[in-house]
């Protein structure tokens, strides 16, 4: 429990210029490994293939997301533990959640604006 309390009080305590671009990172990954799994040449492939490969380039995807120390909200919501022991106030739980989220969306966002735009 300590080990995730320091993760998560370490989590709040970056920049939030730095949270939000990790958080842009992570969006970017999810965003790619989603498309590759629910898009490319599903419709031609056995089910069964076709959900093979789409767990392994999920998977890829979080992967990613975790050797990177990208931002996923999922995974920020893992800050109540810091706030919950009272290492941290709930405005700046508040807040971190905030930016991970916009950051998350602005990326998925503009990955699935450029999917649209190269007409795929």
């Amino acid at each position: 429990m300590e080990a995730a309390e320091n993760a998560a009080h370490g989590k709040v305590m970056n920049r939030p210029l730095k949270s939000f671009l990790l958080a842009m990172t992570a969006g970017a990954f999810i965003a790619f490994a989603f498309y590759v799994t629910t898009q490319v040449g599903a419709e031609a492939m056995p089910w069964g293939m076709a959900k093979l490969i789409g767990g392994l380039v999920f998977s890829t995807g979080l992967i990613l997301v975790v050797l990177t120390g990208a931002a996923l909200f999922t995974s920020s919501t893992l800050t109540l533990t810091a706030r919950a022991s009272g290492r941290i106030a709930t405005w700046q739980l508040l807040r971190n959640w905030g930016i991970v989220y916009l950051g998350n969306f602005v990326r998925a966002a503009s990955v699935a604006g450029m999917i649209y735009l190269a007409g795929t």
